[in-house]
């Protein structure tokens, strides 16, 4: 069934069809396939000369978008155990911008599925990407499990004039913004990082909730909103202000690694989400508050270069994704071992190659021996805190 919601990534202040496959280097690492939905010489086929920037090497505009696009699947592909490609399609479009904010990106699931062999619930909801992995299967041959487009005006006069895009693969964006987050936030969303409810009614979509909205609670009544009604959860789509919020994840493996937030954690251990009144239509609910602190990736507003997920990806397992691969385990055999301490060191010398989610444990943005040190250390046992990506 065809998903009716789609995540936003916010800032303020005839088509031809090519398939790229981008994966994480490891069979058992989840391998993403992204159709390109733009025409000949627009958005990712835009033939516009650009410099190789921040480790990206593509001679053309439409060459770097590729690129990052891959470099932002493979962080999350690194992370994601299953036999089933994950396909999204994308392309460039005008959204919603003016002189002092933009709507960056928006994506979300292309389809969703409820009841096959391996759902963690029944009459409950899955985003494609995830139903597929728990089926073990691909439940719909040859259609896209993630739709996603980008701002195509970004930059442009009265679209945030004169911010672009940067499409180094360093974060080193200056005073443009880096399209590797907004690429990787937006993966989040098509992952499943999103409600499917419709927040002006608080209608469930189908009548039946979803993996992501069982774990929302409004604390004020101490509701989940699968047992409430249709008013009290349109209610509760908007408990909250920019500041603050009684909606709340009540998920126990995203509660485990919020645990040292320093804001948005309530006294309970419930994180608390996005729902400001009045509504926001694409990010109410479907983000984490914007007092989260440190930021987390999937906050509706862009702040800064952030390729870390950790606690987003604690709140996919929520959900049901299966043995997520954990920040340090380099070599992806589901154990943090000195070998994978190995490798990061190999990695910080240049003789081998590990991506920033599985080896920039202390999110400095680049794999070093202290990468490898904190991964050893996890290794024997010792209590260090491991946060892989740029953050």
């Amino acid at each position: 069934m065809r998903a009716a919601r789609a995540g936003r990534f916010v800032v303020v202040a005839g088509t031809v069809l090519a398939c790229i496959a981008l994966g994480a280097g490891a069979a058992d690492a989840v391998t993403f396939t992204v159709i390109n939905n733009d025409g000949a010489g627009e958005g990712f086929n835009d033939n516009t000369p650009a410099v190789p920037v921040g480790g990206n090497t593509g001679t053309t505009v439409g060459q770097q978008r590729l690129i990052a696009f891959q470099y932002a699947a493979d962080l999350w592909g690194a992370r994601i155990k299953s036999n089933v490609a994950i396909r999204v399609v994308a392309s460039f479009d005008a959204l919603t911008c003016n002189a002092f904010g933009a709507v960056l990106g928006q994506a979300g699931p292309a389809r969703v599925n409820r009841d096959f062999t391996g759902a963690v619930e029944s009459s409950t909801w899955y985003a494609a990407a995830l139903a597929n992995t728990l089926a073990n299967t691909d439940l719909e041959s040859g259609q896209p499990e993630i739709s996603a487009s980008f701002n195509s005006n970004l930059g442009q006069v009265g679209c945030l004039t004169g911010t672009f895009f940067y499409y180094g693969l360093d974060g080193n964006d200056g005073i443009n913004l880096d399209f590797v987050t907004v690429l990787t936030h937006e993966l989040g969303h098509g992952l499943g990082f999103l409600s499917f409810i419709d927040c002006t009614s608080g209608q469930l979509f189908g009548g039946l909730p979803d993996a992501y909205t069982n774990f929302l609670e409004d604390h004020s009544t101490h509701d989940l909103f699968p047992d409430m009604t249709n008013a009290e959860r349109a209610a509760a789509c908007i408990d909250g202000t920019q500041s603050t919020s009684d909606l709340h994840w009540t998920g126990p493996i995203a509660i485990a690694e919020g645990a040292d937030l320093t804001s948005g954690r309530h006294s309970s251990g419930h994180i608390l989400m996005y729902a400001p009144n009045p509504l926001e239509q694409g990010s109410s609910v479907s983000h984490w508050a914007k007092v989260v602190t440190p930021n987390a990736l999937m906050e509706p507003s862009f702040t800064a270069a952030l390729h870390n997920f950790e606690l987003d990806i604690a709140l996919l397992e929520d959900t049901g994704y299966p043995n997520l691969i954990r920040c340090g385990d380099a070599n992806k055999d589901g154990s943090r071992t000195a070998t994978d301490a190995l490798i990061a060191l190999n990695t910080a010398v240049g003789l081998a190659t590990c991506i920033e989610t599985l080896c920039d444990a202390n999110s400095s943005g680049t794999t070093t021996s202290t990468d490898s040190l904190i991964i050893l250390n996890l290794s024997v046992g010792l209590d260090v805190v491991a946060s892989c990506g740029l953050a």
